[in-house]
């Protein structure tokens, strides 16, 4: 057995695997040696990490390919009392179900993941233990590819793109294609700009959708054509008189948005063992929106834009796309299940074995992947964000103050848990929002403009979860059908 092979049998730690206490030496290695670093975080008490160990990272072919192209570091996650080193690590690199498999450069920015590795997620202060998400086990076959993918990915983010459609195209996919592939349209920006297309299970499903594909013609449109005169139908009532630019128009759409939510909210029939979940609902609606409308009309060299060589707020830098998939996968996947069996646990007066989330991807599948179709991603949580609202509209107040322990050291009430999917999207938006000005990505005002008819919409549609009334409803519909008609105005005169 080479020497790459062996294991200490008693930390579990490769021989040649740089250590996690020596992650500096690895950042100075990596800087000298202009190659990437492959952190592998290993819990003993994790299968699929021992699998890997034991199948993976003992395999001839696979440690010639790390040790030839790799600085690897191994980091043993699991300890008897805080360590500052590995809190450091863990802190910066596992959120919510995380790879263990992960790639950085030397400026220790996250460039690539595998995500067929066992997912780790963050538990404790000073990171003593890993709550273990899940044992997956990888083929050979599949983290091969992963490294190769990795290489191309770090040659990209150098600037060298040719280099990195070399490994793609040189590197033979059997289980990773469709990843391959979306990086080779990345190189040849064949990725672009569309219109996002979604099917909801809003209250308002028209007004929902004709808003979407306004707001995302709206962004098209040149600043400088914003105060030009109108040159559609002009508006009625008391808006005849402010409908002279296209500024206005975006304006009257946004204060008929907030008509119909005060007229919803008066006229709500929720009842009153439940307004503060409705609130708390709202909140959370009116926020995914917020985050939406953030991240609205971005092209995908942004979405995927990796490497901001600096520490952000939030831990080593994820991309835009990495961000709006952890909201999508942290709000079904994470958050959800903890308020599930709280409320499964008290309505059934009996104590119930704790959901593991390996259970929970065996019943819903599996989170999605930070690559790909951006529409699908948009469909995916506009589908599991309505279903979540539409199951947990049923919590009473009365059941809000009830805890219970999930990955958390203490019970944590229904309540906060509520409250957190609400300010969860707010701290993404900040974060999307710092990416943006990183990359000296401007927004333009039309862009601005857009974000605040979505903040609209996630007010109106908040209103109108509780909202039975049909004129209101026959409002909304209205409403829809202007601005579909204003879309095909915008269309015709502007674009």
């Amino acid at each position: 057995m080479s020497a790459r092979q062996k294991f200490n049998s008693t930390n579990n730690e490769a021989y040649n695997w740089i250590s996690h206490n020596h992650y500096s030496t690895a950042i100075a290695i990596s800087k000298s040696s202009e190659k990437p670093i492959i952190i592998y975080f290993h819990s003993s008490s994790c299968s699929g990490c021992n699998y890997i160990k034991d199948t993976i990272f003992s395999d001839e072919e696979v440690l010639n390919i790390i040790f030839d192209n790799f600085v690897p570091v191994w980091v043993e996650v699991e300890s008897e009392k805080p360590d500052p080193v590995i809190s450091g690590l863990v802190g910066s690199h596992i959120f919510i179900m995380s790879p263990v498999i992960q790639f950085t450069n030397a400026d220790d920015d996250i460039i690539h993941k595998v995500g067929s590795a066992p997912l780790h997620t963050r538990l404790s202060v000073g990171y003593t233990r890993v709550h273990h998400d899940t044992n997956d086990k990888p083929t050979k076959q599949d983290v091969i590819e992963h490294l190769y993918i990795s290489l191309a990915k770090f040659q990209i983010s150098k600037g060298f793109s040719d280099k990195g459609l070399n490994l793609l195209n040189n590197t033979q996919f059997q289980v990773n294609n469709n990843e391959a592939n979306y990086w080779k349209k990345i190189i040849h920006k064949s990725e672009s700009n569309k219109n996002i297309q979604i099917q909801s299970a809003s209250p308002v499903p028209l007004l929902t959708r004709s808003l979407f594909e306004f707001s995302q013609n709206l962004i098209k449109v040149q600043d400088d054509h914003l105060m030009i005169d109108w040159r559609g139908q002009p508006a009625t009532g008391s808006w005849a008189h402010y409908s002279d630019c296209l500024r206005e128009v975006v304006f009257g759409i946004y204060q008929a948005l907030m008509d119909i939510a005060i007229a919803a909210e008066k006229n709500t029939q929720t009842e009153k063992s439940s307004l503060q979940t409705k609130r708390l609902l709202q909140d959370w609606h009116e926020s995914y929106r917020h985050l939406q409308g953030i991240a609205l009309g971005l092209e995908p060299s942004i979405l995927e834009a990796q490497h901001f060589h600096s520490l952000l707020s939030l831990g080593k830098q994820r991309t835009i796309r990495n961000n709006l998939t952890h909201c999508v996968m942290s709000e079904f996947w994470a958050h959800a299940p903890a308020i599930r069996l709280c409320l499964d646990e008290i309505r059934s007066n009996k104590d119930k074995s704790q959901s593991t989330p390996i259970n929970i991807i065996k019943e819903y599948g599996r989170p999605p992947q930070n690559y790909g179709d951006i529409e699908e991603l948009y469909q995916l949580w506009e589908d599991n964000h309505w279903a979540l609202l539409n199951e947990f509209s049923s919590i009473k107040d009365i059941e809000l103050d009830e805890k219970l322990s999930w990955w958390e050291d203490n019970p944590i009430t229904i309540r906060f848990r509520l409250a957190r999917m609400a300010w969860h999207p707010q701290d993404h938006a900040a974060v999307l929002q710092t990416i943006c000005q990183r990359l000296d990505r401007p927004r333009s005002e039309t862009e601005h403009l857009s974000f605040r008819l979505l903040c609209a919409l996630g007010r109106a549609e908040g209103a109108l979860m509780f909202c039975e009334v049909a004129d209101i409803k026959s409002m909304a519909d209205a409403l829809s059908e202007k601005i579909r008609i204003r879309n095909k105005e915008l269309i015709d005169y502007y674009l």
